[in-house]
């Protein structure tokens, strides 16, 4: 079964953290941590645990119902009971098996006010509940595979009249572990001088196997007077090996129409006073030596 739902940090009656776990473990490996849990209500309440697999396209999630392999790797306490308005620290340890298949695995671990589905204590309720997303890379026969699938301007023209250029980027995760594009948009003058520089997922934003994700929140706002062509070139990285970047560029050209019909008016404008100017001039030398020799 698989449902999306909105995943809190905080939920009316619990707040939980860190927002998110990531590690990158050998097969074998333990690591141990801590979670945070805080009661929001007004009364005593015993909240309960449950990890659920997640997966994603373009950043939202979808939960799967009992089909987790971290919910058997995490071991942690089922419940913990909590006054009101206090808080406290809930270890756990994560074991990943000698033989656990290499790639990236993806869960959420919900704390709630209800009883997970199927358990002794389960009660028909609306409840209130909060997660935590965590991330495991095991190592092993890692396949990457990102490539950039679209980088464009946003409304797919490439000329503008003014250095306002919204950016469209569409990167993929073909492989069995999650990345973490990051990078630079460059814009370049026809002479290879930099004008601007823009920051690519600034917030760190990972994608999942199988999955995709759009960039659409970055735009070029050149500061000054632009005309002509300039070279946006895209260099991303996505992963902690310098030599794993992806390329691409395109040009785009400003040409400021108001200010060069504005420009132009006023050329105009000086020409004709000019013309008008230097006629009367003319007539009236004409006239003076004209009249002087009479």
């Amino acid at each position: 079964m698989m449902i999306s739902f909105v995943l809190p940090m905080s939920a009316k009656a619990i707040t939980v953290g860190p927002v998110k776990l990531e590690y990158t473990l050998d097969p074998g490996a333990t690591v141990d941590g801590t979670m945070y849990i805080k009661n929001e209500e007004l009364g005593t309440r015993t909240f309960y645990s449950s990890v659920e697999r997640f997966t994603e396209q373009n950043g939202e999630k979808q939960f799967i119902k009992n089909d987790s392999l971290i919910a058997d790797w995490l071991k942690m306490a089922p419940s913990v009971k909590l006054d009101a308005g206090k808080d406290t620290r809930i270890p756990y340890t994560l074991i990943i098996p000698k033989n656990a298949p290499p790639g990236g695995q993806f869960a959420v671990i919900w704390w709630g006010t209800s009883p997970p589905a199927g358990s002794n204590n389960e009660q028909v309720s609306i409840q209130s509940r909060a997660g935590i997303l965590i991330y495991v890379n095991v190592s092993g026969k890692v396949i990457e595979n990102t490539t950039i699938t679209k980088f464009d301007t946003a409304t797919g023209g490439h000329i503008f009249g003014d250095s306002i250029v919204p950016f469209y980027l569409n990167v993929s995760n073909a492989g069995n572990v999650y990345v973490k594009p990051v990078g630079t948009i460059t814009i370049s003058n026809i002479f290879g001088s930099t004008k601007d520089t823009l920051t690519v997922n600034d917030k760190g934003y990972q994608i999942l196997p199988g999955s995709y994700r759009v960039f659409s929140d970055m735009t070029w706002s050149g500061h000054g007077f632009y005309i002509g062509p300039y070279k946006v070139t895209l260099v991303l990285s996505y992963d902690d090996k310098t030599a794993t970047v992806l390329y691409s560029s395109f040009w785009v050209w400003i040409f400021p129409w108001e200010i060069i019909v504005i420009g132009l008016g006023i050329a105009v404008a000086i020409f004709i006073v000019l013309f008008v100017f230097f006629r009367f001039y003319n007539n009236w030398l004409i006239k003076k030596y004209t009249k002087g020799n009479s």
